[in-house]
């Protein structure tokens, strides 16, 4: 996902004919057959890929299957997989995958309010159309957004912008795209595709899809097992194809089509010289203090992709069961992910209680700072903004977080400055055709919004809210596969092979007490307990950062509040600090930000602030007449944990001393090449430096940990990865001759 300046391609041009049917106005294409677009697709793709006799015949270990698609249109391939699978899982309980991830790469997306119209020409997929168009994301935004559907066993990877390239982000790289060796992937084991369904527009009218890089991406993508299927016939891709190692088989078309084809992949070729059209790969070179061409973010290869499914099972053990450790936002939300995907989460928690520390805030905003400039930080707020929308108001058990735990009530992000004034205009122009992400509002309609008379213009996010941490911790950690253990100190992580299950060859992390005894045992672990991680010598290393905060709390039935008529508050606002609508009869405002503070009393001045830059938002208000209230406030202490470079730390946990090794040509030469993966901890992954966002940082930083230990498609740019992951800081201290 890139930012507006970034932005080369908008919406799709759209006509309609006689029959309300959709066509390319910039291809001069069809989506669809215009006799019977559903019976196509399912021909086409579904059957062609024999995707129903596979999920009546998968092993019982093979819980997710994943799709790749070139050319998302209309999403009518999506849906009709989507219903297909469903059906599956109805009659073949024991067989079908436990999880569908569908990854579908679209240049020119379809407008949510055009996709809308389209899908009510398909009554029969209104219940899947439905749930995907509440959550379909603002558009159009560059890169990858994901979607969660059906309860968190539906996942689809939407890549905004070339196909090809789309496809790379899915597959070890650099930031410049270049492929990695072979035996490298993100987390020692191959990520690939199960099944390809080609579904650009004709190469005749479309002939940049269709190219040599797109059929490399596909075979470093694909196994012994994987199938394809196409519409087009044309020469050139069946020359790609074969090239590329795919086996074809020709099938009649449906309808006036004379054939289509299909096939299956049986090997891989060298994929680097394919991708160069078969000319030599020019010699890398690397700007001084530039790693984007390194591939530390990287680890080495476990298995290889010539193996069958059942070889990859047997050398490729799932994993079963993970440790977290840590019951604030950050560690009850990767509990979460790992327990839709099956896996049995222990999660351990130092307190009494869950949300306790930093998470401890009687409300929380879903904010992050938006922003139209172009830069890695303003990218990822944005995808962590648009992912935690969906993410809180997807249904569980018919009630969405939202609604269980907080209130999807807007937020209004109050522009106080100039120059934010000129910044919140020019994202929401970008995003004019999606207000149900954002809108731009003046000072009367953003009152309007708001319940109280405002004193500045605003960007409106309405299906944004607020959040009551405890309680969201405690739904996060209701599914029957988490072990949650309070009162439950780690004092010592350790990883080896435990002989007392019986199985001599399986390494499992151990979880020690302060006395030296075992706690908890597991194949991963997840650390995610911010500050206190620095306790463990895996982690000891990671700049973190404690940063103080106050939050006041403000009865509402305190005469401050009726002569403020805080009582109208309707919804969220944020500018100087924030207010919360009430909750259990109290508002929730703040916070401070106190570097290099310890202490864990209230402090009236503090309080004091809060108040004053509660007044800056609200008109006719003056919060110098209440100096003498601000000792009687209620509030709390709490203790952000933040980075140097303000990204949380999502990733494997770094071997420090193997990769300074590896590294260390760095310090003396800072455009060294390196063809070397990183050294990482077995199965050791952490989520930490949340900062003041954990409510918004969260659901996409334990998805992306999630996908990393199941071994799946990852919810952001590869490029974005690598600013989020645990081992830059040594990279760049390195090239910084710091270490």
């Amino acid at each position: 996902m890139s930012t507006v300046q970034d932005l080369n391609f908008g919406f799709a041009e759209l006509a309609w004919n006689d029959d309300n049917q959709p066509i390319a106005s910039r291809f001069n294409d069809v989506y669809f057959s215009t006799t019977d677009g559903i019976a196509e697709k399912r021909y086409t793709f579904l059957e062609n890929n024999n995707l129903s006799q596979r999920w009546q015949q998968q092993s019982a270990s093979h819980s997710s299957f994943t799709i790749a698609e070139t050319g998302f249109g209309t999403g009518l391939n999506f849906l009709l997989t989507w219903q297909l699978w469903l059906e599956a899982r109805r009659l073949f309980p024991d067989c079908a995958p436990s999880q569908l991830h569908y990854i579908s790469l679209e240049k020119h997306p379809i407008s949510w309010r055009d996709l809308k119209r389209i899908w009510q020409l398909w009554p029969q997929l209104q219940p899947l159309s439905d749930e995907l168009l509440d959550a379909y994301p603002p558009l159009p935004t560059a890169g990858c957004v994901r979607l969660i559907l059906n309860r968190g066993l539906v996942h689809l990877t939407l890549y905004i912008g070339d196909a090809a390239t789309g496809l790379r982000q899915f597959s070890p790289c650099s930031d410049r795209n270049n492929a990695a060796p072979k035996n490298m992937s993100f987390n020692g084991m191959q990520t690939s595709v199960d099944a390809w369904y080609l579904d650009g527009f004709s190469p005749a009218r479309n002939p940049d899809i269709w190219s040599h890089t797109l059929f490399a991406a596909m075979a470093r993508l694909s196994h012994a097992d994987t199938t394809f299927a196409t519409f087009t016939s044309a020469r050139l891709v069946k020359k790609g194809l074969v090239e590329a190692g795919f086996q074809l088989i020709k099938k009649p078309g449906f309808g006036l089509k004379r054939e289509v084809i299909c096939g299956n992949f049986q090997g891989t070729r060298n994929c680097a010289a394919h991708e160069q059209g078969n000319r030599k790969t020019p010699p890398r070179k690397i700007k001084r203090g530039d790693t984007s061409d390194h591939y530390w973010h990287l680890q080495e290869l476990r298995t290889r992709t010539e193996q069958t499914s059942t070889e990859r099972e047997a050398n490729q053990r799932p994993i079963k069961s993970a440790l977290v450790i840590g019951g604030g936002i950050a560690g009850c939300n990767t509990a979460f992910a790992l327990s839709q995907r099956g896996i049995q989460v222990t999660l351990l928690e130092q307190s009494a209680g869950l949300a306790d520390g930093a998470s401890g805030n009687r409300q929380g905003v879903v904010y992050t700072k938006l922003s139209p400039h172009p830069s890695q930080l303003n990218q990822f707020n944005l995808c962590a903004q648009i992912f935690a929308n969906q993410y809180y108001a997807q249904k569980l058990n018919g009630t969405s977080l939202f609604d269980r735990c907080g209130g999807a009530t807007g937020v209004l992000h109050l522009a106080v400055t100039t120059n934010q004034v000129e910044h919140y205009r020019k994202l929401a122009q970008h995003y004019d055709d999606c207000p149900q992400f954002l809108q731009w509002l003046s000072p009367e309609q953003a009152s309007e919004k708001a319940g109280v008379e405002l004193n500045h213009p605003a960007l409106w996010l309405p299906n944004s809210g607020w959040l009551a941490p405890h309680s969201l911790c405690e739904q996060l950690t209701s599914p029957a596969n988490i072990d949650l253990r309070l009162n439950c100190k780690v004092a010592k992580l350790e990883r080896w092979k435990n002989a007392e299950n019986g199985d001599q060859e399986t390494e499992q992390w151990h979880a020690y007490s302060d006395s030296g005894d075992i706690i908890a045992s597991a194949d991963t672990c997840v650390i995610a307990n911010a500050g206190a991680s620095q306790q463990f010598s895996q982690t000891a290393g990671l700049p973190l950062k404690p940063i103080r905060g106050q939050v006041t709390h403000l009865s509402e039935s305190a005469p401050l509040a009726a002569d403020w008529q805080l009582h109208k508050l309707s919804t969220t606002l944020c500018g100087r600090g924030y207010i919360t609508p009430v909750y259990d009869g109290y508002f929730s405002f703040g916070a401070s930000f106190n570097l290099n503070e310890s202490a864990t009393e209230l402090n009236p001045d503090d309080h004091q602030v809060n108040l004053d830059n509660l007044a800056s938002m609200l008109t006719h208000v003056q919060s110098s007449q209440q100096e003498s209230l601000s000792d009687t406030l209620e509030g709390r202490v709490g203790f952000r944990s933040t980075t140097p470079d303000y990204f949380p730390i999502v990733g494997p946990v770094p071997n420090q001393p193997h990769m300074l090794e590896q590294f260390a040509p760095l310090r003396h030469k800072a455009n060294a090449i390196i063809d070397a993966s990183g050294s990482y901890y077995p199965q050791l992954y952490t989520l930490l430096g949340l900062g003041s966002r954990g409510l918004a940082y969260s659901p996409l930083a334990a998805e992306l940990i999630a996908s990393l230990i199941c071994n799946q498609p990852l919810p952001v740019d590869q490029q974005l990865y690598r600013y989020l992951h645990p081992a830059r800081f040594l990279i760049r201290n390195l090239i910084r001759s710091e270490r």
